[in-house]
């Protein structure tokens, strides 16, 4: 699949430019990169580390971008499809990029692309998204993820501490044994691995397809400090976002102000003197999981959820700050047994 990207891309890129293009697979030259292309412009040769991603979104744009800070060098992405957008988005974080549909951004010296708008043909469209990462899936995972050897409690437990049906947790465990992430030991139970990847996952899709549907709303306030002496959880609340980014690393001053709640977010409201408005700094949305996945000693949502939260800003301080409670908070969370 990921041969099948780089060639597409490559080709569209190619016509579109005319430019002489090749790539080298990564086995021909160790690294961390997939592989590296080189771009003959103005009798010069440009080569850039490349790494292959099947999709691309703001988080996943979060997540290279922290991997170029982590590692002090460029790398030019891959993938099947970038929108206008978020071309846009890549291009301001610095990100270089080419698609299948021959949308790129590369610069380097004199050699200088960027272009956007090209679609996809109809035969060039992914494959559909696997059930565990719709959105009823991405809470059973978010609960396997929080709580060590979840995988062996009985499903209906699992089903409770997720908030789905039964019946969801049953088929995202099947989907999890063949997507290769749970593995039968027989009389030594189940196990989770890939937890890393799993996790890594999880953050991409959950911005996507679980957190655009706990939106209750976005909101502004008069006094912008308001919420700095609010004890959240007197409002059934939690912090989530730069909020909970600050309180776990004593590290951000936070600009968006992000609640996540169980109960109606009236009297919050009222507190806060809270006008609704579509772009503003406070955004509230509503808790997906049971009591027992909070963090009430700290006012704040899970720190996966802060981390899933700061990468999918896209900002690049918010990004620092995620990269720190990922080594301080769930770096334990998903080493492997």
């Amino acid at each position: 699949m990921e041969k099948d990207i780089v060639e597409d891309a490559i080709k569209r890129f190619s016509e579109s430019t005319g430019l002489k293009i090749r790539y080298e697979a990564s086995q021909e030259h160790p690294s961390e990169a997939d592989g590296f292309l080189f771009i003959t412009g103005d009798e010069k040769e440009y080569c850039f580390q490349v790494e292959v991603k099947q999709t691309i979104n703001k988080t996943i744009a979060g997540q290279i971008a922290l991997q170029i800070l982590l590692r002090q060098d460029t790398v030019l992405t891959i993938t099947r499809y970038v929108s206008p957008q978020l071309a846009g988005h890549l291009k301001n974080l610095d990100i270089y990029f080419l698609d299948t549909a021959g949308n790129a951004y590369i610069k380097s010296q004199s050699l200088y692309i960027f272009s956007k708008g090209n679609k996809l043909s109809e035969d060039q469209r992914p494959d559909n998204l696997s059930r565990a990462f719709k959105a009823k899936g991405l809470q059973v995972l978010f609960a396997l993820m929080r709580i060590n050897n979840l995988e062996n409690r009985p499903l209906r437990e699992i089903a409770e501490l997720s908030n789905v049906a039964l019946g969801t947790v049953q088929w995202v465990m099947k989907d999890l044994k063949k997507l290769g992430y749970l593995i039968d030991m027989g009389k030594r139970g189940k196990r989770l691995i890939k937890k890393e990847d799993l996790l890594s996952r999880w953050t991409i899709t959950y911005s996507e397809q679980l957190r655009p549907k706990q939106l209750i709303g976005r909101f502004t306030a008069d006094n912008r400090n308001w919420w700095v002496d609010t004890k959240i959880s007197q409002y059934g609340a939690l912090w989530g976002g730069e909020v909970a980014g600050d309180i776990l690393t004593q590290n951000l001053k936070p600009e968006i102000i992000t609640i996540y709640t169980n109960e109606q977010p009236g009297t919050l409201i009222l507190k806060g003197k809270l006008k609704k408005d579509l772009n503003g700094e406070v955004e509230i949305l509503r808790t997906f999981w049971s009591g027992e996945l909070t963090s009430i000693d700290k006012d704040t949502v899970h720190p996966i959820l802060v981390y899933a939260d700061l990468i999918a800003s896209g900002d690049k301080r918010n990004i620092e700050i995620a990269n720190m409670i990922y080594e301080k908070e769930i770096t334990g969370l998903i080493r492997e047994d």
